[in-house]
């Protein structure tokens, strides 16, 4: 699959898996048709060669049905809201006309009415009723537009999406409309059972079985985390049970792409493992121990396992795992779905194994961060030994128990740099090659857990003022560039000279009265520090910061990522800077609003660089409460990055800007 058509297929995934259905107010119904009761159904998960993605789907009350003898209007009650980020389009009053085997599904986007689906399937009319089943349900070109340009989705194509069904009846109070002719009286017959893996396995469908699994556990949030780019999990379930399935059962073990399956090594080995890959999720370092990390790894494809034994037969399906790290919570959370000697039972996502994380590893040298935990231990649990039916009297057999060992998990992920747009060099020309190749500096350190208050007030709003330091301001100024997104601002349009700083707004955060009190703050926005003069080319990124306010463990929290020429490196989050307590100026005033206070800490820094007509010479580092912290090194490696004496930003202790945060709180009586 090339590069543009797997971004086609994840902007189609993000859509719809986030679907989901409200209940609304509607305006009356056309004259021509009665009220009924019923449900239109619409389940989104992507065309075939999207995979599956899930159980997500939307019910929608029938409110008036209209028959005619080869056809029928419905008119449904219920909004389907569609999300992409803070996009959102809300599809309200879907209305069917269905005629054959061709249905049109229209709906109201704000005042227009447009039609977005179309459903191939069998209409079937019976005396008061409608029914669609399973029919292909396909957004058309005209609703991808308009969806493309709602949501800020600009390669959406039109295509099948899911599936359709409708089963209305009208109200029996009401006079019921003789079809016209009169349709076949009688209950339709019911669709045929098809096993939707028939293809890989070959083996019969004969009924539609019920899963009562317990669903996952949800994955944590991890807010704050910078989203993965790229990585694998691989995973096989037990080697013992695939070489069973591929051998002695006269079946298979075979992956759906984008899973591949992995050659096995040289004999005995003679079935491989699955690779599944992955595109989304979230790693959150969380402390100075490695094996507290979090991370929430989503992966695509399926691995189909078959057993061909004569009446004994059966098929699992694993597929679209989600890899969760979070200590004694990790575990892997997988779709199954089954064919037990005819029986069906549709996808249940659940967690199928436990897993024994430990450290990771993190490891760069001149590009992307990369994070990988391998061959960490997983075992069976409860809810996978039911899903897969392992102890099913009819197949397999139940030769497995909840706590068996299954095979090693390994993961790898790859952080992206940053936000792309912050600082941009592919266009500068030339970009001569060093004569030297740069020597990275080693991985810094995660951050330290950020403190638990004892009695916190909630936070309304608040801010994190930080110029940096005023010389590299003038340097970027003169041959660079600043970039603010996500809601960051700057001081002034000129931003050389003293006194100029850079704002990050809190999102969230939690104050402690005392003196000096105890603050944690999350701040939110993106500041491209931008060198574009081609001999010198770099970019430094600095985003969603956390300001700690705790005694002698006061520090600012950076998400920092570095571009020099060609390789982005990722090295945050990090405690960047360190803040001297000891140092700080508080003050708190009334307001802003009845019952509001407003406290502001000032960390200064008395130092030449922070005052007119100073130089660079970093003489007063020692009186400044802002200082550069050995992590801080790191992220700051390419700053000032020129020959000559080594850059201030590679020495620990290198006094900074002075550092303002204020927060507005309820009045602290």
């Amino acid at each position: 699959m090339s590069s543009s058509e797997s971004r086609q297929r994840r902007i189609r995934v993000g859509l719809l898996a986030l679907a989901t259905a409200a209940i609304t107010a509607v305006t009356a119904a056309p004259a021509s048709a009665a009220p009924a009761t019923g449900t239109a159904k619409i389940v989104l998960s992507g065309s075939q060669s999207d995979g599956k993605l899930g159980n997500k789907q939307a019910s929608l009350a029938v409110t008036d049905l209209d028959l005619l003898a080869d056809g029928a209007s419905a008119t449904t009650r219920g909004t389907l809201k569609l999300r992409n980020g803070k996009h959102t389009a809300q599809l309200r009053r879907l209305e069917l006309e269905a005629g054959g085997k061709e249905a049109a599904i229209s709906a109201k986007l704000g005042k227009a009415r447009l039609t977005f689906f179309r459903a191939s399937g069998s209409l079937t009319i019976a005396e008061g009723s409608a029914t669609l089943r399973n029919a292909r349900l396909s957004l058309t070109s005209k609703g991808a537009a308009k969806l493309r340009q709602r949501l800020g989705l600009d390669e959406l194509k039109a295509g099948e999406i899911g599936r359709f069904s409708l089963d209305a009846t009208l109200e029996p109070t009401a006079a019921t409309p003789a079809p016209t002719p009169a349709a076949p009286a009688g209950k339709p017959a019911a669709p045929p059972v098809v096993d939707p893996y028939a293809a890989q396995c070959g083996l019969p469908a004969t009924s539609e079985a019920q899963g009562n699994v317990t669903p996952a556990a949800p994955a944590p949030a991890l807010g704050g985390a910078p989203s993965l780019s790229e990585g694998t999990i691989g995973w096989g379930f037990r080697l013992s049970f695939r070489e069973y399935v591929a051998t002695i059962a006269g079946g298979s073990a075979t992956a759906i792409a984008p899973a591949t399956l992995v050659p096995p090594p040289p004999t005995p080995v003679q079935v491989g493992t699955f690779e599944f890959p992955a595109s989304a999720g979230k790693y959150l370092a969380n402390t100075s121990d490695a094996g507290d990390d979090q991370a929430v790894i989503d992966g695509e494809g399926e691995a189909v396992l078959c057993a061909l034994h004569k009446g004994k037969g059966f098929r699992i399906t694993l597929s679209n795992p989600t890899v969760i790290i979070d200590g004694e919570d990790s575990r892997l959370v997988v779709d199954i779905a089954t064919n037990v000697t005819g029986a069906i039972t549709a996808a249940q996502r659940v967690d199928v194994a436990t897993i024994e994380p430990g450290d990771a590893e993190v490891a760069y040298d001149g590009g992307p961060r990369t994070v990988s935990w391998e061959a960490m231990p997983t075992k069976l649990t409860q809810q996978g030994l039911d899903a897969m039916q392992l102890c099913n009297p009819k197949a397999p057999s139940c030769v497995y128990n909840a706590g068996d060992a299954l095979d090693p998990l390994t993961v790898e992920i790859v952080e992206p740099w940053g936000q792309a747009a912050a600082c941009d060099l592919s266009g500068i020309s030339p970009m001569p090659e060093p004569t030297v190749t740069p020597s990275w500096p080693a991985a810094p350190a995660a951050p330290a857990t950020l403190p638990s208050l004892t009695s916190p007030l909630s936070v309304d709003s608040g801010a994190i003022n930080w110029g940096l330091r005023n010389s590299l301001r003038g340097t970027i100024f003169g041959t660079g560039v600043f970039n603010l997104l996500d809601g960051a601002t700057k001081s002034d349009a000129v931003m050389a000279g003293p006194g100029k700083f850079f704002t990050w707004p809190a999102t969230s955060g939690e104050f402690e009265p005392g003196s000096p009190g105890r603050l944690v703050l999350h701040g939110k926005g993106t500041v491209g520090l931008c060198q574009i003069e081609p001999m010198q080319a770099y970019g430094t990124v600095l985003s969603d910061p956390t300001l700690v306010v705790d005694g002698a463990n006061s520090r600012l929290v950076l998400n920092v990522s570095t571009l020099f020429r060609s390789s982005w490196t990722t090295f945050g989050p990090i405690d960047a800077i360190s803040l001297d307590i000891g140092k700080v100026e508080a003050s708190s005033v009334a307001g802003p609003g009845a019952g509001k206070e407003t406290t502001t800490w000032t960390f200064p820094d008395p130092g030449a660089d922070n005052t007119p007509g100073g130089t660079d010479d970093n003489t007063d580092s020692a009186n400044s409460a802002v200082k550069l912290t050995a992590t801080g090194t790191s992220g700051f490696w390419l700053l000032g990055n020129n020959p000559g004496p080594p850059s201030p930003y590679r020495t620990v202790g290198t006094g900074l800007n002075k550092v303002v945060v204020s927060v507005v709180h309820e009045e602290v009586e």
